[in-house]
């Protein structure tokens, strides 16, 4: 991902992984779990809103344009 060097994303990028449980799904974990001062949140509302934009992309609208009334 790209973020324009942001501090703050890069401090929290430099301690996420991915994990995958024994259902498969794959999730963003901290990389180290006993380190208290690490956070992932900005990270993981990035990854959000990136499946939410792509969710976006089979809008009604994009077939049939916005309506003005």
């Amino acid at each position: 991902l790209r973020h324009g060097n942001n501090p703050c994303l890069s401090w929290q990028a430099e301690g996420v992984t991915v994990a995958q449980d024994q259902a498969g799904n794959i999730k963003p974990v901290k990389t180290h779990k006993l380190k208290t001062v690490s956070r992932i949140d900005g990270i993981v509302a990035l990854i959000m809103a990136l499946a939410t934009a792509n969710k976006e992309q089979n809008l009604v609208y994009n077939e049939r344009g916005i309506i003005m009334i």
